[in-house]
């Protein structure tokens, strides 16, 4: 996976290889590592998914969810589990994309 850091506002980058999943709330957005940290920052999803999207790594699962492929165990029916058994939304709409992007990088 790419090592380049990505700003995630100010002067803090993170390396998107780290990152399980960002969750949308209102105009700020956490962000999960794997390590279990947690980084609240002041800058919206959209915004977000435009810089992480660029690693080819990372897909909006749902309109509150922008998920790190790399990190997916299994694809259920409405939700995907992540390695470290966090459960993320799957829109409906989203789902047939993310089966395909899922299993062509896995």
């Amino acid at each position: 996976m790419e090592t380049k850091l990505i700003s995630i506002g100010g002067r803090q980058k993170v390396n998107p290889a780290e990152v399980l999943f960002l969750l949308a709330d209102i105009n700020y957005t956490l962000i999960v590592f794997e390590d279990g940290k947690k980084a609240f920052v002041a800058t919206t999803l959209g915004e977000l998914e435009k810089r992480f999207i660029a690693t080819n790594y990372f897909y909006r699962t749902h309109r509150s969810f922008l998920v790190n492929l790399q990190q997916i165990e299994t694809i259920e029916e409405n939700k995907v589990v992540l390695k470290n058994k966090t459960s993320v939304l799957v829109s409906r709409r989203k789902r047939e994309v993310l089966w395909e992007r899922f299993y062509g990088i896995a």
